[in-house]
């Protein structure tokens, strides 16, 4: 008995403990999603090389029929005008919402106001396992004129 006393003395004055299991070698935090490769992600891309002037750079990000509907030539001509008339609220833009339903979303883009002449949408949809815009409206990009193909898709996103 004395024996046992005087190992739980032992142990207890050395910090004896039930061993531990080793950490794992993985990150210490989980990464956060990439978002790059979804709508979100393009939309907010496309958004950065408009307010940088960078619209040749912006407008492949169309698919190939909105591509056809309106010109790089127009395309640029329309937004530089845009930019020229609402500098401040283009530069205030972001991306504001994201949802996507299978092969189809919708991305909003504006400033956090109340104002709904301030929010602009982005429509996608998955051409080839790539995400491209079918359709934009809204502030620069002026009502939407969906194609006939657009047309048969339902948005109710």
């Amino acid at each position: 008995m004395v024996r046992l006393w005087g190992a739980i003395i032992l142990c207890l004055l050395t910090g004896c403990s039930a061993p531990t299991a080793r950490p794992t070698d993985g990150p210490a935090e989980v990464p956060p999603p990439d978002l790059s490769s979804r709508p979100f992600g393009l939309a907010h891309t496309f958004l950065e090389l408009v307010q940088k002037d960078q619209f040749k750079q912006a407008y492949p990000y169309f698919s190939d029929s909105a591509r056809g509907r309106v010109s790089e030539i127009t395309f640029e001509t329309e937004l530089r005008s845009f930019r020229t008339s609402h500098s401040q609220e283009l530069a205030q833009a972001r991306v504001l919402t994201e949802v996507i339903r299978g092969e189809k979303a919708r991305v909003t883009l504006g400033r956090q106001t109340e104002d709904p002449d301030t929010v602009w949408t982005l429509l996608f949809a998955r051409k080839g396992g790539k995400w491209v815009i079918v359709s934009a409206g809204g502030g620069p990009f002026g009502p939407h004129e969906l194609s006939e193909e657009e047309r048969s898709i339902s948005w109710d996103l």
